[in-house]
């Protein structure tokens, strides 16, 4: 092979390798600088405040925690 062609195919290579480089340290930098917070986890609620007239008490629970309902059912 020919001197210059074999420094031509180095020079593309090196350049190849730096640019996958800063393209994968790119995403890091900006890490940091995001202005949305995001969290995770479950909502607890154990107790709940009724108002019922005079004393009027549960009938039955129909569903339990974790149940999938639909729109007006009971």
């Amino acid at each position: 092979m020919n001197r210059k062609k074999i420094i031509r195919i180095a020079v593309v290579v090196l350049v190849a390798a730096i640019g996958v480089v800063v393209f994968r340290h790119s995403g890091e930098r900006d890490i940091g600088h995001e202005t949305r917070l995001v969290l995770y986890g479950n909502v607890d609620i154990r107790e709940t405040d009724l108002a019922f007239n005079n004393s009027e008490h549960i009938d039955r629970i129909l569903v339990q925690e974790g149940d999938r309902v639909r729109a007006g059912q009971l």
